[in-house]
């Protein structure tokens, strides 16, 4: 397991995300948790629900040999002065 701290503190309450990009799909799967779903393999991640508010994007990519692909992203938006985030990753 991979375990993902940061914190912040502010004078005033600021709007933070938390991004994490993927060449494979990301998909919310319960309150706290997402799965990144590859060819051969799968990541859970796990944050804290009642801090964060995902979302998860698609974002068109043009590879360096050319190609185009997909780019998933999820981010964990948070309001407020303080913040400690915490990510936790593991495989499936």
């Amino acid at each position: 397991m991979l375990t993902l701290r940061d914190r912040f503190e502010a004078g005033a309450p600021l709007d933070i995300t938390e991004r994490f990009m993927s060449f494979a799909p990301i998909e919310v799967t319960a309150p706290g948790e997402a799965l990144i779903r590859g060819d051969a393999a799968a990541l859970r991640l796990y944050y804290d629900a009642t801090a964060w508010q995902p979302r998860v994007s698609r974002y068109p990519h043009v590879r360096q040999d050319a190609t185009r692909t997909t780019v998933h992203s999820l981010d964990l938006r948070h309001t407020g002065a303080t913040v400690h985030f915490e990510l936790r990753a593991h495989p499936e």
